[in-house]
């Protein structure tokens, strides 16, 4: 199992999801990862999911974020006709970064 940390801020604000069986809720939102800066910049935006609903009203939009859990990376094929990598993390750890908010 890959394990990874990730550093960035929330796309969107959270959203709360029940499981395919219907029997567990669980929160999704995503964490987009700049590197480098100027004309140099990447972003990855990585698919996020975990357990614990406590702390959604804690994931807003431009909330930085670190994020640890294992990895999942799989190919798709878009509306467009390209291939893309898909990257998913089941966090074990949310950790918010910078002050606290209102």
């Amino acid at each position: 199992m890959q394990v990874i940390t990730i550093v960035g801020n929330v796309v969107d604000d959270a959203e709360l999801r029940k499981s395919k069986d219907g029997n567990s809720q669980f929160i999704a939102f995503r964490v987009a990862v700049t590197e480098n800066k100027g004309d140099d910049r990447k972003t990855t935006y990585y698919d996020v999911t975990h357990p614990s609903t406590g702390v959604l009203h804690f994931l807003k939009k431009g909330k930085a974020v670190s994020v640890v859990g294992p990895l999942s990376i799989w190919q798709s094929q878009g509306q467009d006709g390209k291939s893309y990598l898909n990257a998913n993390i089941t966090a074990k750890i949310i950790d918010l970064i910078g002050p606290k908010e209102n």
